[in-house]
Formats: C-alpha cells, sequence, structure tokens
C-alpha cells in the first residue's frame, strides 16, 4: 500500500476572495470563516501551496512542483521556496494534475529533477505548450519532450501499482487527479477552495470552463462525502489530507487525525 506525504512549498495572499470569485458576494463567505481560518487573512485568501509525495512499490513520485524558488511570484508570501528542502532525493516521477503557476514552478530548475520523468495529460501538455501564461513553461516542457523524458497520461491509466489517474474536468484543459489504492482521491484543483465542496457552483475566476468545473464538483462530494475516502488536496489547511462529511445541512472538510 503507497504513503502520502504533503509536502509545504509556500504560502501566500492569492487575492479577494470576492475578485477570485466574481459572483459571489463578500458577505456569503463569512459563514466559512470559523471552519477554515487559515485560509483566510482578512477579506483576502490566503493559499497554502503543497505538493505530496507517494511512495510505495520501490517508486516516489511527486504529485505537482509547487510555486517555485523565492522572489517568483507577485504574490504576498508568507513562505515559499520550500519545495526543494523537504523532498527525498529518488523521486522518479513528477506527475502534474494540471499546469497552473502554482502547480509548475519547481520544474523551472533544471537540477532539481535531472533524473524524473514528467507525467502529464496530452491536452494539459498540449494547452501549456500554445496558450501558457507562465513564460517559461511552454520551453521546458519542449525541453523535456525533446529529452524523452515526457510521458502522457489519461483517465485509467496506472501510474503505478494500485495508483490510477482519474479525470476532474473544467479547472484547465486535461485537469486529472489520482486514486491511491481506492482510499485516497488526490483532487488537484477540482475544488481548490474547501467552501466550494459545499457551494459546487460557485465560479473561480481560474476555472477554465466554470460550469464544467461546478459539475465535476458536485460529482466529487457525492462519490466521497461519508464514505471514509481520504481527500487530499495542496490547497487545504493543515497536512491538506483529510475526510468530506456532511454536518448541520453543510458539506464539509476537515482534516485527518
Amino acid at each position: 500500500m503507497s504513503t502520502l506525504t504533503p509536502v509545504l512549498d509556500a504560502v501566500g495572499i492569492l487575492g479577494a476572495c470576492n475578485d477570485l470569485y466574481p459572483d459571489v458576494p463578500i458577505e456569503r463567505w463569512e459563514r466559512f470563516r470559523p471552519t477554515y481560518p487559515d485560509l483566510f487573512a482578512g477579506d483576502m485568501w490566503r493559499l497554502p501551496v503543497a505538493c505530496t509525495v507517494i511512495r510505495g512499490h520501490g517508486r516516489a513520485v511527486l504529485v505537482d512542483a509547487g510555486l517555485g524558488p523565492a522572489g517568483g511570484s507577485s504574490w504576498d508570501m508568507d513562505q515559499e521556496g520550500l519545495l526543494p528542502g523537504g523532498l527525498p532525493a529518488d523521486i522518479d516521477t513528477v506527475f502534474f494534475t494540471h499546469l497552473h503557476v502554482d502547480h509548475v514552478g519547481w520544474l523551472a530548475d533544471p537540477a532539481l529533477f535531472r533524473a524524473a520523468r514528467v507525467a502529464v495529460h496530452p491536452a494539459a501538455l498540449a494547452y501549456a505548450v500554445e496558450h501558457s501564461p507562465v513564460e517559461w513553461l511552454a520551453g521546458r516542457l519542449r525541453e523535456l519532450m525533446d529529452e524523452g523524458r515526457v510521458d502522457e497520461v489519461s483517465a485509467g491509466d496506472e501510474l503505478m501499482p494500485g495508483v490510477q489517474v482519474v479525470d476532474f474536468p473544467g479547472h484547465y484543459p486535461g485537469h486529472v487527479g489520482l486514486d491511491v489504492d481506492g482510499r485516497a482521491i488526490l483532487i488537484g484543483d477540482a475544488a481548490p477552495h474547501p467552501a466550494l465542496l459545499d457551494r459546487c457552483g460557485w465560479h473561480f475566476r481560474y476555472d477554465h470552463d466554470a460550469a464544467l468545473a461546478s459539475a465535476t464538483r458536485a460529482a466529487l462530494v457525492e462519490q466521497v462525502a461519508e464514505t471514509g475516502t481520504l481527500v487530499v488536496c495542496g490547497h487545504y489547511p493543515g497536512s491538506g489530507i483529510g475526510h468530506v462529511v456532511r454536518s448541520a445541512g453543510r458539506v464539509e472538510w476537515r482534516e485527518a487525525a
């Protein structure tokens, strides 16, 4: 059975909640402040950026690559540049749920993953090469493809024994997650704020297809709520590993003990 280890890279202020969710008045966030206090800085979204190491069967897979070296972000940072200090030396694969800036940052450092392969959905790869606003990303991806180090993966593919790629469409072209041994689901940015598990229809500014992302969240909640399945997200508080429960008419994410 595989183990999951979170590795924090950064914590910073992404922006105002009512700017990032322009259809949601700021007062509607108040009910979530007591439940997720670490994700608020006044009316701003205080966003952790963590990655996950999956270890098992002689493999060490890193899921996503954080925000990157300190000083490279325009965010108001509390902490940054932490990922390399928390990584084991034997990472053999970097799996990308998608290719937004806060998930690819350390890919810019060619020395960090010198021996690792890169696993990414073909739609995400194609979109990033042609359309990513991350200035260096297209060139770096082309370098990796020229080196023969990119593996295209899609839903149903097995990344390692017991670890299967699953679709979470809407947030980014080719956005995917992982099912780990049928006991944990790494959701990428399918619901980047846990409030979205309760308010699946709230539209996040950075969702590529807002309606599809909302439908994906609703389906995710139906799949995992009250099942004991671990739901893992690098933008959630604490370890980012927890359960989805229904309580007093609401859907909440609670960190696992």
